[in-house]
This record gives structure tokens, C-alpha cells and sequence, in this order.
């Protein structure tokens, strides 16, 4: 059991606060009286067993009437234990992973659940767990020791208790339930078995064995018999009727391998879907025609093309000259403008040349309108005769293309004609093959059933007669049917033998195991009864102190230099029948030393040694219960070196049995991690 953290709410004088403790690490909490400190150390306790040495009444922080403590733990899974109170009552719940462990709110019913759990009693836990202080001292440090010897034997009992109900108890119990469901399975067996027998001997009693044997022998040699022979029979038959099957084929399908073939070159012709006219030949010389008259064209085509070049040429070189012409225009454009100068003169009456008037000007105009007229021809035959004959060839070789284009057509439509009609005629040998077909399958098919029935073969030797082979299948197909019920009658028979038998012994070692059960059942019963009659077994209380007395003088040379040590002495027979010597072996160990002969310091040591460190090492070797945490409240008299020793043997029983080692303590310390109270409040951490 590990403890987690602890949660106060309106306890004592705590008002709101947790406390988790370091994992795996020694810590103390420190603070001046009253502060608050053993408030986190009581709430344990006031949780897990409703225990205080105060009233209820003055529980609840002063002003308030209601609070809550909880504690949070690990064993085997995360529990919490949560205690409500008010000035009167309390109410215990526990959970486990966040979830109630029993559908209840009846108190008891919680309890019982932690306990099992838990299984440790109150006061081993104040002495194992939580040492806190109380008004009469029982479960602070020292109270062991300086306890009478009655006062130890009850404390040893306390552990025995817890260990008895883990070592014995609780196994007793594991190992009565088992015998006795041991026991009720064996009765159970054993009328399970003698049913099994008498159902067996039923099933036997008038079966006759022997009969059923001599039947399944005969059936079976019929079988090997004829089984084999039937079967050659049966594919002799068959191999016959193949074969005059086969032979009716042949004549059904004969020359259907010249068909077949003859299909074969033409299967793959395609309906064009366009009549047979017989006219290819006419549509060939049409063809012909048309395609004589492309030639023709496409000659005029090239000789147009030359003409053209040649005009395009004189063109080019006309291009060439034309700034002459340019020049020669502009020459006869003056010439045509000064000879209208001289018509405007001759129109007036005055001759250009001499300013004299004519006597007939109209003659004279009509002179100079007849050279103007010539120079105007002599500039349009310089501008427009290449151009005119170039657009003549043009428009010709336009005219010779759309006849080259013409003709195409009429070829292309002539020449699709004319593969439809060849097309057409190669799909009459189609049509004329099948109006000439006569078989009932298509050739493909028929030529294969020709070919399969032409590879049948004729049966050697003599073919069985069918009726003999039925009767004798007949009689084959009895002894299938009967062989597989009399082996399972056979199998059966053998098998109840054998289940008999095995029964039988079943039954047998069923009853001897029953009566060692039995036996071994009222043994434990009475080993039972003497321990819940004698309480802690004194051989039991002898291991614990043996072991304790070991512990502790261990923890004492690890923590006070070996210079003490302790002895149990016992005599169960006396008044006193346990007895602690301590010795201070600076004096030798001759002469024991009461426990009040030395010092605090001195005291604190060895109860340290004894019933904190000492009591948890051995509960923890005897018992199957893990406790990880501990707490001291007001550990006195250790000095600054006693602090850091304590502090050292925390530690070191930390790697035996891990501890939590809390210490409510003193003022000045060596330790690590401190928690600071004040007011019930954690107000620092170092």
C-alpha cells in the first residue's frame, strides 16, 4: 500500500488542503505547535478506521459543522478512501479507479470491501503505519518497548492476526474451498460415471457382436469382388455406345470437311448491305473515262502553270524597269498636258506655234486631240497589258481545277460503287453457301463433332450384357449401403466396450480421490477449529519475535554504531511470558539495561530500530502485504547527526521494503524535502 496524497477538508484546523507526499523519498512536515501537522498524520487513521483520541463534536474546523478526509492509495489498482463527518456521525465510502467498489451506501458494507483490500486491523496499522500521538501513548514511539509484558504479547498478537489470516487463514480457506469443490465435482463424477455405465451396458446388452462381423466380412468381399469388375463392365458398355453413337455421326456429317473448309475462306466476307447489280464492268470503263480526263486536265494544269511563270517573269521585269516607265509616263503625261495647252490656244482662234489666228481651228483641235489620245494609249499599253493577260491565265487555270475537282468526285463515287459492287459480289458466295448447307449445326461445330466421333474407338473383346451388370450393381449398391452401418454398429459396439472400461476405471480412482478428499477435507477442518480455538499460535508469535530480534539489532548497528542491541526472551508457562532486554555494549553484554536507564536520544534510536523500521521489515518478510508508506509524529531527542542517520535508514529500508518515510517532526533537520505548516496549510515546500 502506497499512499498517494491526502485530502483535508474542515479537519481540525485544516481547512482546505492536500498533501502528496514525495514519491519514493524520506520528507518531514515542520512548523510550530499546533500548527497543524499531525493533523495530515491522524486524518489516516480517522479515515481508514474512524479512530481518534478526541470527540467527535470537535472534529469539524471550529465554525463549520461538516468535512472530509480522504486518502488516496495504490495496492494492485488506485484506490481512495473517503470518510464524511458531521459533530455526530461519519459515513465511509470506498473507491476504486474512481467508481464505488460495492453498489451500497450502508457503511459496513465499504469497510468490508477496504478490508479485503486492505486486511490490516487498526491497531497493527498505528503501529506499522501511522505512529501518532495519543493521550495514553499506545501507539506513539516507544510504546513497545517500555510496555509490560503482557502490553508486547498483545501488540505481537495484533500481527499475528493480520499475518495468521495471509499465511494460514486465508490459505486454509483457499485450500477448504477448493477440497470442498473438490469434493461436490467428484460426487458429481462419480454419478456421472455410473450413469455413463448403465447407458453403456444398455447399449451393449443384446447386441450380437459376432454376427455383425461375419455380415460386414461378406459384404465386403462381395465388394472387392465385383467392385473392380463393374467398373471395367460398366466402361465397356459405355465405350460402346460412344462408339455406335460416334458412327452415326460420321454418316450424319460425312463431307462436311470439304464444307468446312470451303466456309472457312469465305466466313469472314461482311454483308455490305447493298444489292448485286452486275454492272462492275460498266463502272470500270466509266472509271477508266474519268480518270483519262483528270490526265488531260492536269496537263492543260501544268502548261497554264508555265504560261503563268513566263507573264509573272516579264512581270518581274517590268518591275525592274519602272522607274524608266515611271519616268517615260510622266514624259507623255506632259506632252498630253501641253498638247491641251494648244487645243485651249487652237479653241481660241490662235495657232500655238505663231499666235496667228485659223481660219478653220476645229481642224486644227482636232489634230491635237488625236495625239493626245495616242500618248493616253501609249500609257495604258505601259500600265495594263501584263496585268490583263496575267488575270486571263488565272482565270483559266481556276476553270481547269474546279474540272480537275469535278472529276475527282465523280472518280471517288465511281470507285466507292465499285468496291461496294465487288464487295457485294464476293457476299453471293456467302449467300449461295448458305442456300446450299444441309447439316443442323454450323460448319465449325459439325467438323468437330465429325473429328471427336472419327477418334472413338470399337471396345476389345466382348461387350458385357447390360442386365447382368444392373443386377450385379444392384446388389454392389446393397452392400455400399449396409457395410458403412454395420461398421458403425462394429465401431460402436467396440467403442461402449471402451468407454466401459475406461468408465469403469473413471469411476474407480473417482471414488479413492473422493475418499481422500474427504479425509483430507476433516483434517483441515480440525487444524481449522485449533487455531480459531488458540488464537495466535505461540510458534507463531516465536517466528515474529526471532525475526524482529534480527531486524532490529540490524537497523541499531546501522543506526547507533552497534552499540546496542536487543533480546526477546519467552516462557509461555510463566505470568510473563515475553520479556525485551535491551544491552548497551559499551558494558558488554552481561547485564541488561531497562529501556528508562537511557537517554531520549538513546531511546529514540532503539524504538526506531525496534518498532518502526524493525515491525515493517519483518511484517513485510511474514506477510504478502506491502506497505510503502510510513509516518512518525514527534520524533524527540535525535540530535543534527541522529537526523541524518534517521534520514540514511529511511533510505536504506527504502530499497528492502520501499517506504514513504513520514516524519512529523522537530524544528531543526537534515532532510531534503520539508513541508512547511502553518494554520493547517502547507504554505512552502523545500
Amino acid at each position: 500500500m502506497k499512499v498517494k496524497s491526502i485530502t483535508l477538508r474542515n479537519f481540525r484546523n485544516a481547512r482546505n488542503e492536500t498533501l502528496e507526499p514525495p514519491v519514493g523519498e524520506s520528507f518531514i512536515l515542520t512548523g510550530d505547535n499546533g500548527a497543524g501537522k499531525s493533523s495530515f498524520l491522524w486524518a489516516i487513521a480517522f479515515c481508514f478506521y474512524g479512530y481518534a483520541d478526541w470527540t467527535l463534536e470537535s472534529t469539524p474546523t471550529r465554525g463549520t459543522e461538516s468535512g472530509r478526509v480522504s486518502v488516496a492509495f495504490k495496492k494492485d489498482g488506485n484506490y481512495e478512501a473517503v470518510r464524511e463527518f458531521t459533530k455526530k456521525s461519519t459515513n465511509f465510502t470506498f473507491y476504486e479507479d474512481g467508481t464505488p467498489v460495492v453498489d451500497s451506501t450502508n457503511n459496513k458494507d465499504h469497510e468490508e470491501a477496504f478490508k479485503k483490500v486492505f486486511p490490516v486491523n487498526k491497531e497493527a496499522f498505528l503501529h506499522l503505519v501511522c505512529k501518532v500521538q495519543t493521550e495514553d501513548h499506545r501507539y506513539s514511539l516507544g510504546s513497545f518497548c517500555r510496555s509490560t509484558s503482557k502490553g508486547m504479547y498483545d501488540i505481537i498478537k495484533n500481527f499475528i492476526d493480520v499475518i495468521k489470516f495471509e499465511k494460514y487463514e486465508k490459505k486454509n480457506k483457499e485450500i477448504m474451498d477448493t477440497l470442498s469443490n473438490n469434493k461436490i465435482e467428484l460426487e458429481s463424477s462419480i454419478k456421472i460415471y455410473k450413469e455413463m455405465i448403465s447407458k453403456v451396458e444398455d447399449e451393449i446388452k443384446g447386441v450380437d457382436k459376432e454376427k455383425i462381423d461375419k455380415k460386414l466380412n461378406k459384404m465386403q468381399k462381395y465388394k472387392e469382388k465385383y467392385e473392380e469388375k463393374v467398373d471395367e463392365w460398366t466402361d465397356k458398355i459405355h465405350q460402346q455406345e460412344e462408339y455406335e453413337k460416334a458412327q452415326k455421326t460420321i454418316k450424319k456429317y460425312e463431307g462436311i470437311k470439304e464444307k468446312a473448309e470451303e466456309w472457312d475462306k469465305i466466313k469472314y466476307i461482311k454483308d455490305p448491305g447493298v444489292e448485286f447489280k452486275d454492272n462492275i464492268s460498266k463502272l470500270e470503263k466509266k472509271l477508266k473515262k474519268n480518270r483519262n480526263q483528270k490526265e488531260n486536265l492536269e496537263e492543260k494544269l501544268d502548261g497554264l502553270g508555265e504560261k503563268s511563270s513566263k507573264v509573272e517573269e516579264k512581270i518581274d521585269k517590268l518591275e525592274e524597269d519602272n522607274k524608266k516607265i515611271e519616268i517615260k509616263n510622266n514624259k507623255i503625261e506632259n506632252e498630253i498636258a501641253n498638247f491641251k495647252k494648244k487645243i485651249d490656244l487652237v479653241e481660241s482662234g490662235q495657232c500655238p506655234k505663231c499666235g496667228r489666228e485659223f481660219e478653220d481651228p476645229e481642224e486644227e483641235k482636232e489634230h491635237y486631240q488625236e495625239k493626245i489620245d495616242e500618248l493616253k494609249n501609249d500609257i495604258k499599253e505601259l500600265k495594263e497589258l501584263p496585268t490583263e493577260k496575267l488575270d486571263e491565265i488565272e482565270n483559266e487555270i481556276n476553270d481547269v481545277e474546279s474540272g480537275i475537282e469535278l472529276t475527282e468526285e465523280s472518280i471517288e463515287n465511281i470507285e466507292d460503287q465499285l468496291e461496294e459492287q465487288n464487295q457485294a459480289k464476293e457476299f453471293q458466295k456467302v449467300k449461295e453457301f448458305k442456300e446450299d448447307y444441309s447439316y443442323d449445326a454450323p460448319p465449325e461445330k459439325a467438323l468437330a463433332r465429325y473429328e471427336d466421333a472419327l477418334e472413338k474407338e470399337k471396345p476389345e473383346g466382348e461387350v458385357p450384357d447390360k442386365e447382368k451388370v444392373k443386377k450385379v450393381k444392384k446388389k454392389l449398391k446393397t452392400a455400399n449401403d449396409e457395410i458403412p452401418d454395420l461398421k458403425s454398429k462394429a465401431d460402436a459396439y467396440e467403442k461402449n466396450e471402451k468407454d466401459l472400461k475406461e468408465n469403469k476405471k473413471k469411476l474407480k480412482q473417482a471414488k479413492k480421490d473422493l475418499k481422500e478428499t474427504k479425509e483430507e477435507y476433516i483434517r483441515h477442518n480440525e487444524l481449522s477449529d485449533i487455531y480459531s480455538r488458540t488464537g495466535a499460535p505461540h510458534f507463531m508469535i516465536q517466528e515474529f519475535l526471532d525475526q524482529l530480534e534480527y531486524n532490529a539489532n540490524k537497523y541499531l548497528r546501522d543506526f547507533a554504531d552497534g552499540r546496542f542491541s536487543v533480546e526477546f526472551v519467552t516462557d509461555y508457562q510463566s505470568s510473563s511470558p515475553l520479556n525485551m532486554r535491551f544491552y548497551d555494549l559499551k558494558f558488554g553484554k552481561k547485564q541488561p539495561m531497562p529501556f528508562s536507564s537511557f537517554s531520549k536520544g538513546e531511546r529514540t534510536r532503539i524504538a526506531l530500530a525496534v518498532e518502526f523500521l524493525g515491525f515493517r521489515k519483518t511484517f513485510a518478510e511474514l506477510s504478502s502485504i506491502e506497505i510503502e508508506s510510513g509516518f512518525i509524529d514527534e520524533v524527540y531527542g535525535l540530535d543534527e547527526e541522529g537526523q541524518k542517520r534517521f534520514a540514511e535508514v529511511l533510505s536504506e529500508i527504502s530499497n528492502v521494503v520501499p517506504v514513504i518515510g513520514g516524519v512529523a517532526c522537530f524544528g531543526e533537520h537534515n532532510f531534503e524535502n520539508v513541508f512547511f505548516i502553518e494554520n493547517g496549510q502547507i504554505v512552502d515546500r523545500t
